[in-house]
């Protein structure tokens, strides 16, 4: 069992590097590439309509987000862009959601 899962990490760290390599390549920074794309992190997007794109987070971080609605493509509304020590207000399938600024980091959106 335990080889299986070694074999299965080994996997998908290839796969996160191939992507990394593949993706950033020509835009030598993260931020570029985000730029670029029109993407955002939720910490730094004005109030506005957006699109949730992807999280970047552990597995706990992930189901948390998808139980609150947090789905690819689902329409977000930012009510309020945080300041530093408040967090961020949104608002997705019709509830108000408030998240601090860690979590915020790790969540990208994409301009709609």
């Amino acid at each position: 069992m335990k080889s299986i899962k070694s074999l299965v990490l080994q996997i998908y760290e290839y796969f996160r590097k191939r992507w990394i390599r593949v993706h950033f390549q020509k835009f030598k920074s993260f931020n570029k590439c985000l730029s670029y794309n029109k993407m955002a992190k939720l910490s730094n997007v004005v109030p506005g309509a957006y699109k949730f794109v992807a999280a970047y987070g552990d597995a706990n971080l992930n189901r948390r987000l998808l139980e609150m609605g947090f789905v690819p493509n689902e329409e977000i509304i930012v009510i309020e862009s945080g300041k530093k020590k408040i967090g961020i207000m949104v608002k997705i399938r019709g509830s108000k959601i408030a998240l601090n600024n860690k979590v915020a980091e790790k969540i990208l959106l994409k301009r709609k």
